[in-house]
């Protein structure tokens, strides 16, 4: 079982890598032919880049690592309910899955509660700054 969990951990970990970095090499290949540069001088309106400080990408950040590991919890809780379904009555895997799908749970209230957290401090944040 634990070679499985550390396949899986690592496929997850080289599809994570390809999609963070690899994507992103790959869109920035553009030569920029037939862009028409501002006069002003704007190179990011003439890019057409987003013009997004790094305090917004930092709170996107968060907000994507929130979202995983909340979609790992809720992975994590049909591993427990699959792996009590599968116990065949064996008490050992139903207590196993039983503390798998309790500390998911456990998890998964932790990351809602800090996204919750994020999003509050992010809008009061903003507020001010306005």
């Amino acid at each position: 079982m634990k070679k499985i969990a550390w396949k899986t951990a690592g496929w997850l970990a080289i599809l994570v890598f390809n999609f963070l970095f690899l994507a992103r090499r790959v869109v920035a290949q553009d030569d920029f032919q037939g862009v028409q540069f501002d006069p002003d001088g704007n190179i990011a309106k003439a890019t057409k880049l987003p013009t997004r400080s790094p305090v917004e990408v930092t709170i996107r950040a968060i907000q994507w690592g929130l979202g995983f590991l909340g979609l790992a919890a809720v992975i994590m809780i049909m591993y427990g309910g699959f792996t009590w379904m599968t116990a065949a009555g064996n008490e050992e895997r139903v207590t196993k899955a039983k503390n798998i799908i309790k500390f998911s749970v456990i998890g998964l209230i932790i990351t809602l509660t800090s996204w919750a957290f994020v999003t509050f401090v992010i809008a009061r944040v903003s507020d001010f700054s306005t």
